[in-house]
């Protein structure tokens, strides 16, 4: 199976060509090691709902819905598999939850306070007591959270990053993977962006400089290779 990468169509073919020239080419093999986790980023539900003011919906449903296969399989196979979620709040505390630079239309973003928490998991995930949920104040799931002594813990080789926002978060969470030395997986299909341009883009650097972007399709027969 063929690959459609997201980038087509958006980054000009002479970008494209100068990438592999310095960089190698874009259709290469997978890297990756035999002890994967799942790295599911701040699919909450003020992210792929637009109930919410920072949500989307339009981006965030059809990126819940690609990794649903995407958990089944890793849940067959006994993978771990770790939600991030966003503190969005302010903050009494100076210094824990930084600045916030949400504005729509100039102005600082209101919840409707009726709404459930926006902070927990999407619920289409149905999420298991066994799969760790991580707090976090910055893009990175690294980053001030116990993330690195967990993936350690397991012996895990490789991160599937899954999530939103592709030019946020998961690029954030995907370069502190690769930081820290594990092959880094991104099922282009399971991340979601507002902007599809910043999607597209943030995509093609991290296929070309730090990570392997493919579809849900491969990773599931990935997974499914790997010993019960």
């Amino acid at each position: 199976m063929t690959t459609v990468f997201p980038w087509e169509g958006v980054v000009p073919a002479d970008e494209i060509a100068l990438h592999e020239r310095r960089q190698g080419p874009v259709v290469r093999p997978l890297a990756v090691g035999s002890s994967p986790a799942i790295i599911v980023v701040d699919m909450s539900r003020e992210f792929v709902d637009s109930a919410y003011p920072t949500g989307d919906s339009e981006a965030g449903g059809p990126a819940v819905a690609a990794t649903l296969p995407l958990l089944a399989a890793a849940r067959a196979a006994g993978v771990p598999i770790v939600y991030t979620r966003q503190i969005m709040q302010e903050t009494t505390v100076a210094g824990i939850v930084g600045p916030r630079r949400y504005e729509i239309d100039g102005a600082a973003p209101l919840t409707d306070p009726s709404l459930p928490d926006g902070s927990e998991v999407a619920d289409a995930f149905e999420a298991r007591p066994d799969e760790l949920q991580l707090m976090k104040t910055k893009p990175s799931g690294f980053h001030a959270t116990p993330l690195l002594e967990f993936l350690t813990f397991h012996r895990i080789d490789t991160l599937i990053v899954t999530g939103m926002v592709t030019s946020g978060c998961v690029r954030a969470t995907a370069l502190d993977g690769y930081m820290n030395n594990f092959n880094v997986v991104l099922p282009h299909d399971a991340t979601a962006d507002w902007s599809p341009f910043q999607h597209a883009t943030s995509l093609f650097d991290l296929h070309m400089k730090y990570a392997d972007v493919t579809d849900v399709a491969t990773v599931v027969e990935y997974l499914g290779s790997l010993p019960r």
